[in-house]
């Protein structure tokens, strides 16, 4: 994230792309079960719109201070955010692309086609793979378990 540049940012019709290094990685709208906006409003396009000074960068230190913001500057940002969501767990920032992951697989993404989005082998997904057929055997118990009309 300390490298993106607002050039790396993609607006397609409906969709938001980020271009990381080789590869072009899709912005979700859904995480966690909850929408975050959508096309047209969402947390990045506000946040880009609202901006009026001209640094390179995508994430800035402030409005006024428009240095890249460093590791450590994005690790206290995510604990504020988890704070602000109040969320019971605690969550590490590289979590989230093991959600991800394990959210694209559960929706019916390839292990190929993940592997191009998220630049992981498909070994290094494996646990991935495990933890989606783990929830879709967990959801398929429940479903069955429902009382029959």
């Amino acid at each position: 994230m300390v490298g993106l540049q607002r050039s790396h940012h993609l607006s397609a019709k409906t969709q938001h792309t980020l271009q990381v290094g080789d590869r072009q990685v899709a912005i979700n709208q859904w995480i966690w079960g909850k929408r975050y906006g959508s096309y047209t409003s969402n947390p990045l396009t506000k946040w880009l719109k609202s901006r009026k000074d001209e640094s390179p960068w995508l994430f800035i230190t402030a409005a006024d201070d428009p240095t890249p913001l460093t590791v450590d500057e994005i690790q206290q940002k995510w604990w504020l955010w988890l704070q602000e969501l109040h969320l019971t767990i605690q969550a590490h920032p590289w979590q989230a692309k093991q959600t991800w992951c394990v959210e694209m697989l559960t929706r019916g993404m390839s292990v190929d086609n993940l592997s191009l989005l998220s630049g992981l082998t498909p070994e290094q997904l494996t646990p991935y793979v495990q933890r989606a057929r783990e929830k879709a055997a967990l959801e398929q118990a429940r479903l069955l378990d429902q009382k029959q009309s």
